[in-house]
């Protein structure tokens, strides 16, 4: 008998919460709309975006794609190691800088 008086308690419980959360989200969506139009009103101050800023922030967002594409092409080249490092990484050899070992001696 507890458990159901329990059961009961909690389908209560959850369908107020549904109930509530269903509130919330019309609140959200009420309040999203609200800015949404007064971001479309020269008139209400702070709303609508500075076209500067909008400016600056595209070519960001177009640069960062752009290197992003170039950091895939580079690892998607044939033969390249360690995403397009390996030229600089090559391993050394005593015998591959000459000029390096006479300086060292000098």
């Amino acid at each position: 008998m507890e458990h159901e008086r329990r059961a009961d308690e909690l389908e209560k419980e959850a369908q107020r919460l549904e109930k509530e959360g269903d509130r919330v989200g019309r609140n959200i969506d009420s309040a999203r709309g609200d800015w949404e139009s007064k971001q479309q009103d020269q008139q209400v101050p702070g709303a609508t975006r500075d076209p500067e800023v909008e400016y600056v922030e595209e070519r960001a967002q177009e640069e960062e794609e752009a290197l992003q594409a170039d950091r895939e092409a580079r690892e998607d080249r044939p033969g390249s190691r360690a995403g397009g490092l390996w030229p600089i990484l090559r391993p050394w050899h005593p015998t591959s800088d000459r000029s390096s070992s006479s300086s060292l001696a000098g």
